[in-house]
């Protein structure tokens, strides 16, 4: 009795093991069976921007479909396994076929670049100046790379305002006023450039303006002027110089820091009252100069060309004629009496 059951016990062991053995059988007779069918040949690709390359896979079974897709919207890949990269960056490319339920998925790491494997980048070349541009508009990337056939594989843009400009697809959208800086980096910090973009509703066009090198301020004669001293109600007209003297010149403002010793308007300072005042000149809201305005009370002589009493009828009038020493005082005439008489300039 008890070697029958010594033997009962022995068949089941062995049917067990046959079982396990059938599945793993199995399992693996699938993998080789999943590798038949679907086989890619590339598991990593660096492609040409702009350019289609196809991913290299066979396919034993003619009737399967390949589903493929993209983790990156700027590397897009058709039904035929080919793959066109839009810009710099990376993708993982997935292919996935469906074998009677039984999903089987492959993947390529794609790359981008442009240029010529083997040839160094070696600078940008980016006109000096900063940017300048319309609100709501657009301007292609202002920069080249040197050599123009560099072997490129990535390009990124750092610190910048995207309150003030976005950057998309290769190019610069302008948004909100406002100054920002605008750094590229190409090939993982290899070669670095910056420029400044203001976007201003005072542009005219999109373009780059050289930076002003020297502002100056200057008299009527062009002579340039440090600081001056004038007189109570005395006028000077002052004009700003640049170099380089090509810039194009969109914005222009005077400013005085005390506007009861001198006024300013459009470069025409007049002497108000006795005291100092910095005359500051702000050209394209980039560069600053200024100069010191010293003015002075001066002594004056009222000359009045007419007698000293007048005798009017009623209703009548007639004209007091006076002058100052020297000349550039302003008068001011009023009466002891309006109730008498009234005076109007004189």
């Amino acid at each position: 009795m008890e070697k029958s059951k010594k033997y009962v016990y022995f068949l089941i062991i062995l049917v067990v093991i046959a079982i396990v053995i059938i599945f793993l059988l199995n399992r693996g007779n699938s993998n080789i069976t999943n590798n038949r069918i679907f086989i890619l040949k590339d598991n990593y690709l660096s492609i040409r921007i702009g350019e289609v390359t196809k991913i290299d896979y066979e396919l034993s079974d003619s009737n399967l479909i390949i589903e493929w897709t993209s983790n990156n919207d700027n590397f897009i890949v058709n039904n035929y396994g080919e793959v066109i990269a839009n810009d710099y960056g990376n993708a993982i490319i997935t292919g996935t076929v469906n074998d009677n339920g039984e999903v089987i998925t492959r993947t390529c790491n794609v790359s981008s670049y442009t240029g010529d494997i083997g040839t160094t980048l070696t600078s940008i070349d980016m006109a000096n100046g900063y940017i300048l541009m319309k609100p709501n508009s657009e301007m292609d990337m202002p920069y080249t790379f040197v050599p123009d056939n560099a072997y490129i594989t990535m390009v990124n843009y750092y610190e910048y305002d995207e309150d003030i400009i976005t950057i998309k697809d290769n190019k610069i959208y302008s948004n909100n006023p406002g100054t920002t800086s605008f750094i590229v980096s190409v090939n993982n910090d290899q070669i670095i450039d910056s420029r400044d973009i203001v976007v201003s509703e005072e542009a005219i066009e999109n373009g780059i303006i050289p930076e002003i090198e020297l502002l100056t301020i200057q008299d009527e004669n062009k002579e340039v002027v440090s600081n001056i001293t004038i007189n109570v109600g005395e006028t000077k007209k002052f004009i700003y110089g640049i170099e380089p003297n090509n810039i194009n010149i969109y914005n222009v403002k005077w400013d005085s820091s005390d506007n009861k010793v001198v006024s300013i308007n459009d470069g025409e300072i007049k002497g108000l009252s006795a005291g100092s005042a910095v005359i500051s000149v702000m050209v394209n809201n980039r560069k600053e100069e200024t100069i010191v305005v010293n003015v002075k009370e001066i002594d004056a002589n009222i000359i009045v060309d007419y007698k000293p009493k007048t005798l009017l009828r009623i209703g009548g009038q007639t004209t007091i004629r006076a002058h100052t020493s020297p000349d550039i005082i302003d008068i001011k005439y009023s009466s002891s009496n309006p109730n008498v008489a009234m005076v109007n300039n004189g």
